[in-house]
């Protein structure tokens, strides 16, 4: 099954996410997407000393077809996923790797369709698009973030360490709220 969890920096949906995956059974992965950098690293600690032990972990490196070929690898070893930071990866792919749109859309939707018919549980956790971005990472944002919803099981809002179902019409207004103030 595929559980989608959305909500602003430190709202809590990281931890609420490990929070339902540490209540599985079976083998648990957990696939990072923060760069190592000085901006990254005090996340990374903290994500790291919240995991179980036991939980494996795979860092995605921002080239679309390794990241596939890794993100399948976890799929076919390991019966929980869970993906934390998609709109900063994406983000980083736009920027840091010139990865263009078109690019980007086929890699996400043939993931996307693998974590839905996953015999195990998967949980991809991101935050609502920041209107910081440009135009075209905006858009690709919202599109992945509108098939996730389509696909997805769950979809659950996370605001204030409070989690709360989440209708996909809804998620579209979420990622647009502050679209005004650009």
């Amino acid at each position: 099954m595929l559980h989608f969890i959305i909500g602003e920096a430190r709202s809590g949906k990281s931890e609420h996410a490990e929070r339902l995956a540490a209540g599985w059974h079976g083998t648990t992965v957990y696939v990072g997407t923060l760069f190592l950098s000085d901006r990254c690293e005090e996340a990374i600690k903290r994500h790291k000393a919240r995991r179980p032990r036991q939980w494996q972990l795979i860092e995605l490196v921002g080239n679309p077809e390794t990241d596939v070929s890794l993100l399948s690898t976890a799929l076919a070893d390991y019966r929980n996923v869970l993906l934390d930071g998609l709109a900063f990866y994406i983000t980083q792919l736009f920027t840091i790797f010139d990865i263009q749109p078109h690019e980007l859309r086929g890699h996400a939707l043939s993931l996307i369709r693998q974590f839905a018919d996953h015999d195990g549980e998967v949980i991809v956790v991101d935050q609502p698009v920041p209107p910081a971005l440009s135009r075209r990472t905006q858009m690709a944002l919202r599109y992945v973030h509108q098939f996730l919803a389509r696909r997805a099981h769950t979809l659950t809002l996370v605001e204030n360490r409070m989690a709360t179902p989440l209708l996909g019409r809804d998620l579209l207004r979420l990622d647009r709220r502050d679209e005004s103030k650009q």
